[in-house]
């Protein structure tokens, strides 16, 4: 909504009721990160068109596998033994500096609450 501000126009002006839930869709169902939707909404509102053929290069299971991010977390445990411990020792700060590792590695294109999720189950186990 701040790019239609921006640009001073009406939503119904710049996108099509379709167009908007498809996009918000493909945000629910995962196959778009937030990040990435952030740019698309201002393809999307700019008038271009927004394929899905476009967005799944910018989707998050494109970008990493389950595989892919889980040896990037175990990577992430393993150069970073002290902050490991001191998740482990009750610091939950810690396992915000691992994610941003994991993102890191995967240049921004992982979905944060799934990397998050794998991070305390490798963590927890």
């Amino acid at each position: 909504l701040k790019c239609l501000h921006y640009q001073n126009k009406p939503v119904e002006e710049c996108v099509t009721p379709q167009a908007f839930a498809d996009f918000l869709h493909a945000i629910d169902d995962g196959k778009i990160t937030q990040r990435a939707a952030k740019e698309l909404i201002k393809d999307l509102v700019g008038g271009k068109a927004v394929s899905y053929s476009s967005l799944s290069s910018l989707s998050p299971s494109s970008a990493s596998s389950q595989a892919s991010l889980e040896q990037s977390v175990q990577e992430a445990i393993a150069e970073n033994p002290r902050a490991v411990e001191d998740y482990r020792q009750g610091k939950k700060t810690a396992l915000n500096y691992l994610l941003g590792v994991v993102v890191k590695k995967h240049k921004g294109q992982v979905d944060v609450n799934k990397t998050r999720a794998t991070l305390e189950k490798m963590l927890k186990g």
